[in-house]
């Protein structure tokens, strides 16, 4: 292949992945919230508590391997870090960081780690339950999609944790 055709097809390609982030900034943000306010708290932590189950049993049956710790420990930080962003709605202060200093570290063992997540899924419903007795949460601010209320937050969490777990060989 030519040079001028591979940084054609590399410029395409960056393209793309700009336009998808763009898509995603642009679209998921308010289909989120539209759908999440047709939910509940008590569906939503409901809902929570299974994805922890399904989760559990995954992991439980998973082989150990470098690739599934890093998307597993990927999955811990991430709810890790929208928990932070959720005690907003409790009034602590919004910290904008990213999610990489609530990711448990590489050599933590495989069954800590789902210790690890089913602590930190329990952590997340408690807060969603102290969140569901204040009134008028407000909306918080993810860090690619925007602000995200409450709910959506919830169900982000939920559906990111349920989309990684796809990826474990």
């Amino acid at each position: 292949m030519k040079t001028i055709t591979k940084l054609m097809a590399v410029a395409a390609g960056f393209g793309m992945a700009l336009y998808h982030e763009q898509v995603i900034k642009t679209a998921v943000p308010p289909v989120l919230n539209l759908v999440a306010e047709q939910r509940d708290m008590a569906l939503l932590t409901e809902l929570l508590r299974q994805s922890a189950e399904k989760i559990y049993h995954k992991v439980k049956a998973a082989e150990p391997n470098s690739h599934n710790h890093q998307i597993f420990t990927h999955i811990i930080g991430i709810e890790r870090w929208g928990q932070n962003r959720l005690k907003v709605a409790l009034g602590e202060p919004l910290v904008m960081d990213e999610y990489n200093g609530y990711r448990p570290a590489r050599e933590r063992a495989w069954d800590a780690l789902i210790d690890d997540f089913v602590k930190t899924r329990q952590e997340t419903i408690a807060i969603a339950k102290q969140i569901a007795r204040t009134s008028s949460p407000p909306l918080i601010p993810h860090n690619t999609l925007g602000d995200l209320s409450v709910e959506a937050w919830l169900m982000y969490l939920q559906l990111h944790a349920d989309g990684e777990l796809y990826k474990f060989k």
